[in-house]
C-alpha cells in the first residue's frame, strides 16, 4: 500500500539534538525527511524517558506538552506543529504552573498535576492563560492535594491527594462540571499500585497490613468490592501486569499454592479467576513484557526450562497458545513493543549481538526480522504512521538517528540525520 500523500499523512513529536551537547528541541515527523523538522528554536520537551512517542495530549487539534525555554522551569506549552503556533500557558490568575505531569482531558479542559507558588496541585487549562487556573478548594486546610494517578472514569476526574494535609492519600472524584470534590476513600495501606480503568470503575491493588489486595471501587458511590485477596510474602509484589484487554483485566498474582500465575477480572468477586497453572504446582512461571495487543494478552515466558516464547491469550475463557518460539541458540528473549493490524513487533538479540527488530503475526504466525545491521533503540519509542514503522535506530556511522521500515521489515531507511556525524544518545 503506498503511503498517503502529504496532505494527509499523520505527524508526531519527539526531541532531539542537532549537536552533542546542545539541549533538545522539539521536533515532529510525518515520516518523510522533508516532513522532518524542528518546530520551535527554543522549546526544550519534557518527554521522560521516552522520546518519539512524545507525551502530549490532544484537544482541538493542538497538541499540549511539558516544556521549557533556556533558564527557565518547564511549563504547560500548546503546539498545532508550527513555529507561530507553538507558544507557553501562563496562566492569568496565579506563577506557573511549572513542573507539568499526567495531563488527561475531559469536557473540553486540559486537566493536569503542577507545581506552582503553594506546591503541587490540580490544574486546567481551556488552552488560554484567562482559562488556566489552579483548582482550590480540594484540602481541608489549603495545603497542596499532590494529585497522583489521574484518570477519567464515568465522566469524574479521580486521583489520590492528600485532601486531610496528614500525607494519606484519599481517593477523589471531581465533577469537573461544577468543580465539585468528593473523597471516597482514605487509603491505609503502606503502598498501592497503579489504578487501572475497568467498566466505569476505579481497580487498584494496595498492601494493607498483611494483605495484598485488588480492589474495584464505584465512582458514583465509592462503593469498594474485594476482588481477590492474597496474603503477603514480604517484600515481593503480589498483583504485577495490570492489563486491561477490552471489558477484562489481566494479571499477574503470586501465592503459596500456585506460585506466580496468569489471573483475570471482569470487575466482580466472582468473575476473578486463575487463567491457567501454567507452572505446575507452587512453581512460578517468568512472566516478561506482559501487553495487550490486537485484543488478545500477550506476554513472553518459557516452558519449564526452555527458552523463552511468545504466547496470545485470545478471550478470558482460552488458555495460552504459543505464538512464537525464537531460535534455539544465539538470541536472547523476545522484549514486546507494539502490535499494529494484527502484527506484534519486538526486539531480540541475535548471534552477532545486534538488537533485531521482529514481527510475527498473531494469529498466521508468520514471523520474520529485520537483516540490516541496525539496532533498534529499545526504549526509545517505536510506532505505526502512515502505514509505515518509524524507530529509532543506532549505527556505527550515524549513532542514534530516526529510521523507517515497511511493515514487512523488509528493509530500512534513514529518515533524517538530524545530528551528524555518530552523535549517541541524542533523540
Amino acid at each position: 500500500m503506498a503511503p498517503p500523500p502529504p496532505e494527509q499523512r499523520d505527524v508526531v513529536f519527539f526531541s532531539a539534538h542537532e549537536a552533542g551537547g546542545e539541549p533538545a528541541r522539539l521536533w515532529r515527523t510525518d515520516g518523510t525527511g522533508p516532513g522532518t523538522v524542528r518546530v520551535h528554536d527554543s522549546l526544550m520537551p519534557d518527554f521522560g524517558t521516552t522520546t518519539l512517542i512524545a507525551k502530549t495530549t490532544l484537544l482541538a487539534d493542538r497538541h499540549y506538552l511539558a516544556g521549557a525555554q533556556a533558564g527557565q522551569r518547564a511549563g504547560l506549552w500548546v503546539t498545532d506543529g508550527s513555529a507561530q503556533g507553538t507558544s507557553a500557558i501562563h496562566s492569568a490568575l496565579y506563577a506557573g504552573p511549572y513542573d507539568v505531569r499526567d495531563m488527561v482531558e475531559l469536557d473540553a479542559r486540559i486537566f493536569f498535576s503542577a507545581a506552582a507558588d503553594q506546591g503541587r496541585d490540580l490544574w486546567a487549562s481551556d488552552g488560554t492563560p484567562e482559562g488556566t487556573a489552579r483548582i482550590d478548594g480540594l484540602t481541608a486546610s489549603g495545603c497542596p492535594v499532590n494529585p497522583q494517578a489521574l484518570r477519567v472514569v464515568a465522566g469524574y476526574l479521580m486521583f489520590f491527594g492528600d485532601v486531610d494535609c496528614n500525607g494519606t492519600q484519599t481517593l477523589v472524584r471531581l465533577d469537573t462540571t461544577r468543580n465539585d470534590a468528593t473523597a471516597l476513600w482514605a487509603l491505609s495501606g503502606s503502598s498501592r499500585g497503579e489504578p487501572v480503568v475497568l467498566r466505569g470503575l476505579w481497580v487498584v491493588s494496595v498492601r494493607e497490613g498483611s494483605s495484598h489486595r485488588l480492589l474495584a471501587i464505584d465512582p458514583v458511590d465509592g462503593a469498594r468490592t474485594l476482588l481477590l485477596e492474597l496474603p503477603a510474602l514480604g517484600d515481593l509484589a503480589i498483583f504485577e501486569y495490570l492489563t486491561r484487554v477490552g471489558d477484562h483485566l489481566y494479571f499477574v498474582a503470586t501465592e503459596t499454592t500456585h506460585g506466580r500465575e496468569l489471573w483475570v477480572t471482569d470487575g466482580t468477586f466472582a468473575g476473578t479467576r486463575m487463567v491457567e497453572n501454567k507452572t505446575p504446582g507452587p512453581g512460578s512461571t517468568q512472566f516478561q513484557s506482559v501487553r495487550a495487543a490486537a485484543g488478545k494478552l500477550v506476554y513472553v515466558a518459557p516452558v519449564l526450562s526452555s527458552a523463552h516464547r511468545i504466547w496470545a491469550v485470545d478471550s478470558p475463557q482460552a488458555v495460552a497458545r504459543e505464538v512464537y518460539q525464537p531460535p534455539a541458540t544465539g538470541f536472547s528473549s523476545p522484549a514486546l513493543h507494539f502490535d499494529h493490524e494484527g502484527v506484534l513487533y519486538f526486539f531480540m538479540v541475535a548471534e552477532d549481538m545486534v538488537r533485531r527488530l521482529c514481527r510475527v503475526d498473531l494469529e498466521q504466525g508468520a514471523h520474520g526480522c529485520l537483516q540490516q545491521r541496525l539496532s533498534p533503540a529499545l526504549g526509545f519509542g517505536m510506532l505505526a504512521l502512515n502505514d509505515e514503522l518509524l524507530f529509532i535506530g543506532y549505527t556505527n556511522e550515524l549513532g542514534q538517528e530516526l529510521w523507517r521500515s515497511d511493515t514487512l521489515l523488509g528493509t530500512a531507511e534513514i529518515i533524517s540525520d538530524i545530528c551528524p556525524g555518530r552523535c549517541n544518545g541524542h533523540l
